[in-house]
């Protein structure tokens, strides 16, 4: 396209369009009606039209068109932000306007901000309007907020935008703070990060007061407050760098709805009886529901799911009743409304119109001071972030121990972090090298939803800029990692480690495996897991790249080994696990139940954790002559295994368990069933194999086997033992561990 040669003005509107067609019309117009504004108050102003990636009809309108602008130009970035920066480069301006097409000026809008710009040179100031109308499907009023405003943090913008891409500011600014190319796909996002990076820059976000602007909608409210602002690390949440620049709002949830500058008087045909009403029903209300907020959160406190959806209700509910108890703003707006008609036919403010209006308020965050504490928490430069639920007594959290510890001694001292995300306590921290520091994300959350314990998360992960994010069937992690893992993957190496499905009371399968990872797989650096057997049925059922995963061996603990016994008298078996449903302890009920009259005693070791055994099995096991229940024990190191001759397991579904490893290492002989990867460490070299969970017949028939002839565990042990000591050692485990890319890297 040509263009025409533009003198320096004093405002340089950049109108970018893409596949709006002849909606671009209204946009053109409406600068047009804000350029002659202007232009009587003496005010200069350029129009520079970028096409970014246009389809045919927005190519052929401004084909058509492009003498009523200074200049048009074509590029092919379908990168909105890039388009700006291309405006800016043509722009003669000593202030420059952005518009994105299909969108609209109100009229007064270029010359109130040049007038308000003019008036405080001598401060670096963005310009937004004091009103923002979305209209489409649905008709939403937000208000505004002066950044410098009291009761306002900059870093509430963890959660909301408050001020749209319709930006007013000095070139020089643009010049020096170009907008960034995006990098996942997520409309307003780089107007997000762009308004982070200039208020940590020293720039002031001013609202002009008495103007609004249109904003289209097509499928409803997309616009900045919706949506999830992941785009990358940014300055201004880097306490170190940007704290001077950061006012702590001290009061980080207000009750009150913060509006900005007061909107001025109120249409009386707006103010309706039944408003004021429900105005004097919210301040008489207000405290009552501060009392039951804070009474739901200590009763639903045990139930996070409960307590999760009370918040979501409430939030929602407080929304809804801010958008119907706010007035509308005076004469200006609504006549301003009024005339939009005649530049876009779909705006009027008819009665249903302001019947059906929403008014939003200023939104608000209170994650600000909470990520400033846990910013602080986690420290300076970590090199590893892992992601755990809690640490409690199991398996997992046993397996991610030995990870942070294998880390630790690989000279990363003080770099490591562990981040709790579940209101519990941990009972393990003493497990963990002293050097690795433990931040109990969960416990400091109570009473936020899980999606702002996920926007969260997700910006400290992203500010700190670890280079490995460890997860260990973190919930809140999962979250992160599904919705914004392709974002964190530019800033650092993710990894999770999976253990085998759940299988749910209906019959399917569950787990985070099924719910997650065929969602952020492709994010992932890579995903460990402990057996062979879980990577091959993965990848049978969803199709994954086998190379996505490494099957690295867990290190066998460091226990005493028993002396084998003579196999004469009682044969004393030990079973030793979580006595929960999927451990199957009606399997185990049914075996002493079918062994009482043989020289056969069973010892009984754990307590009901996650999904408990029924109370009518426990009845019965204690019920049984055959049998000692012992409750529940410290980690399998403080069971006496020398009192034992063999390891029964009866779990329905694993992985490769940590207790299998234990009891080996211990020296019991080990019978167990053939599920999940069980086989690559017992089989029938190395103990004995259970066709399956349900195999009563079959463990009885060992035991007794056992009982007449206790020799015949010796091969076994034997071959069971040089297995633990060539594959579950510990310089083994570190060495898969160095042998994935990216795991353990070089110091900088």
């Amino acid at each position: 396209m040509t263009s025409l040669q533009s003198t320096a003005r004093d405002i340089s509107v950049v109108i970018v369009a893409s596949g709006e067609g002849r909606f671009a019309h209204r946009s053109l117009r409406s600068v047009q009606r804000a350029a002659a504004y202007a232009k009587a108050r003496n005010i200069s102003v350029e129009v520079l039209v970028v096409l970014d990636s246009p389809s045919q009809e927005s190519l052929s309108y401004f084909e058509r068109n492009e003498h009523n602008c200074d200049e048009v130009v074509s590029v092919d970035f379908d990168d909105t932000g890039r388009a700006r920066n291309r405006g800016v480069q043509l722009s003669s301006g000593r202030y420059l306007a952005f518009l994105d097409a299909p969108h609209l000026f109100c009229e007064n809008w270029l010359a109130a901000a040049f007038q308000l710009a003019e008036a405080d040179a001598k401060s670096v100031l963005v310009l937004h309007p004091e009103l923002s109308l979305y209209f489409g499907p649905q008709l939403i009023l937000e208000s505004s907020i002066n950044s410098d405003a009291d009761g306002y943090s900059p870093l509430e913008l963890i959660e909301f935008n408050p001020w749209t891409p319709l930006s007013f500011a000095s070139g020089i600014l643009f010049e020096s703070n170009p907008f960034p190319a995006r990098t996942v796909q997520a409309p307003g996002q780089a107007d997000w990060y762009w308004n982070c990076e200039v208020l940590a820059n020293g720039a002031t976000h001013r609202i002009v007061p008495g103007t609004v602007h249109f904003l289209r909608i097509s499928a409803g409210p997309n616009h900045p407050p919706s949506e999830d602002l992941t785009f990358g690390p940014s300055r201004l949440f880097d306490l170190g760098t940007a704290g001077a620049l950061i006012k702590e709002s001290q009061q980080s949830f207000p009750e009150s709805d913060v509006r900005g500058d007061r909107l001025d008087g109120v249409r009386k045909y707006a103010a309706t009886q039944n408003g004021d009403s429900a105005q004097r029903g919210s301040r008489l209300l207000s405290p009552l529901l501060q009392r039951g907020r804070k009474m739901a959160i200590r009763v639903t406190e045990p139930y996070p799911n409960l307590l999760n959806l009370c918040i979501d209700v409430a939030s929602a509910t407080r929304t809804y009743l801010a958008s119907r108890q706010h007035q509308l703003p005076g004469n200006w707006f609504i006549d301003e409304w009024r005339r939009m008609h005649e530049v876009d036919p779909d705006l009027y403010p008819t009665e249903t119109a302001l019947r059906n209006l929403q008014q939003r308020p200023v939104p608000r965050s209170r994650l600000a001071n909470l990520y400033s504490e846990l910013y602080q928490a986690i420290g300076s430069s970590p090199t590893h972030i892992y992601l755990l639920p809690w640490l409690n007594k199991g398996g997992a959290e046993l397996e991610a121990i030995q990870y942070m510890t294998a880390a630790n001694a690989e000279g990363l001292l003080h770099k490591i972090v562990c981040i709790t995300t579940e209101n519990k306590e941990s009972e393990w921290l003493e497990k963990i090298p002293k050097e690795i520091r433990v931040v109990d994300f969960g416990n400091r959350l109570t009473g936020l939803s899980q999606r702002e314990k996920v926007v969260l998360l997700t910006r400290l992960l992203l500010q700190k800029r670890a280079r490995v994010i460890h997860n260990f069937n973190s919930a809140v992690g999962y979250e992160v990692f599904a919705n914004n893992g392709a974002t964190l993957a530019l800033h650092a190496k993710l990894f999770a480690t999976v253990f085998g499905f759940e299988f749910l009371s209906d019959g399917r399968l569950g787990g985070y495996s099924v719910t997650h990872l065929p969602v952020c797989i492709d994010s992932l650096s890579r995903v460990f897991t402990d057996s062979r057997y879980f990577v091959e049925r993965l990848v049978r059922m969803f199709g994954f790249d086998e190379t996505q995963f490494s099957v690295v061996y867990v290190p066998a603990p460091t226990i005493a080994r028993r002396q084998p016994v003579a196999g004469n008298g009682v044969l004393n078996v030990l079973w030793a696990s979580r006595m929960d449903v999927e451990k199957r302890v009606d399997v185990l009920l049914k075996i002493a139940a079918a062994l009482t009259q043989a020289p056969i005693h069973f010892h009984v070791y754990g307590e009901p954790v996650l999904h408990p055994v029924d109370s009518e099995v426990l009845t019965k096991l204690r019920a049984l002559p055959n049998l000692t229940l012992h409750g529940p024990y410290q980690g399998f190191e403080s069971i006496p295994t020398s009192r034992f001759d063999v390891f029964l397991y009866t779990s329905e579904r694993d992985g490769l368990p940590n207790v299998l490893l234990e009891a080996t290492a211990a020296g019991l002989p080990v019978i167990a069933p053939d599920v999940g990867g069980i086989r690559e460490l017992i089989n029938e070299d190395t103990g004995f194999l259970v066709s399956g969970s349900e195999g009563v017949g079959e463990y009885a028939e060992y035991l007794k086997a056992l009982v007449n002839d206790y020799g015949i565990a010796a091969p076994k042990l034997e071959s069971a033992r040089a297995l633990i000591e060539a594959r579950h050692s510990w310089p083994s485990f570190v060495e898969q561990l160095r042998q994935v890319p990216d795991y353990f890297m070089d110091q900088p």
